[in-house]
């Protein structure tokens, strides 16, 4: 395994620190009747959601292509880049605002998952959950379809791996913090004005 710094840092910039939520965004995420049902138009015109969709894609895919390299055993590198992957999901994830708030990362996931190997894989994964989201009309479907088609497009594309596993674990890591702590997930932007 080779590891290049110098591209591994911004990466993890990038992956670790979530982008600052605003006073109206922190305020819904307090107040518990703005996250039913999600509204898509507003969590699509979220600037903030683009934003993290953008970083967790160009992060996502300097760790998985560029900065951390296997080697001829390859397990190693991608623990390496699993870990560094599932602390940036954790950090998106847990949030702490007059209290610990759980929000759900729809759109660091999906540009977490478009960025690893097997582009046909994880483009049909992030296009199954969000036609499920967008028909059910709550974005609380995103996640779990996505496992879904992500494991469905692994076992008929390319058969399942340690990176397809890697991945359905960072999209469930946030569906498991949930249960655990009994707590819903909010979505950034998923109130109405």
């Amino acid at each position: 395994m080779t590891i290049d710094w110098i591209a591994l840092l911004p990466a993890i910039l990038l992956l670790w620190f979530p982008t600052p939520i605003g006073r109206r965004i922190r305020w819904q995420l307090h107040d518990v009747r703005h996250w039913f049902p999600s509204n898509f138009a507003n969590t699509m015109s979220t600037w903030i959601n683009w934003v993290d969709l953008l970083r967790a894609l160009v992060g996502a895919w300097v760790v998985m292509h560029t900065a951390v390299r296997p080697g001829p055993q390859g397990n190693g590198a991608v623990v390496l880049q699993g870990s560094v992957l599932g602390i940036g999901v954790l950090m998106q994830t847990v949030r702490y605002w007059k209290g610990v708030v759980f929000v759900s990362p729809l759109f660091f996931l999906s540009g977490v998952t478009l960025a690893l190997p097997g582009w046909e894989m994880q483009a049909f994964a992030v296009f199954v959950g969000w036609l499920f989201g967008f028909a059910a009309k709550n974005a609380h479907y995103v996640l779990p379809a996505m496992m879904a088609g992500l494991g469905a497009g692994g076992y008929l594309l390319n058969g399942f791996g340690l990176p397809l596993f890697m991945n359905i674990g960072l999209i469930a890591l946030p569906l498991f913090l949930s249960i655990l702590f009994l707590k819903v997930p909010a979505h950034l932007g998923a109130a109405g004005r």
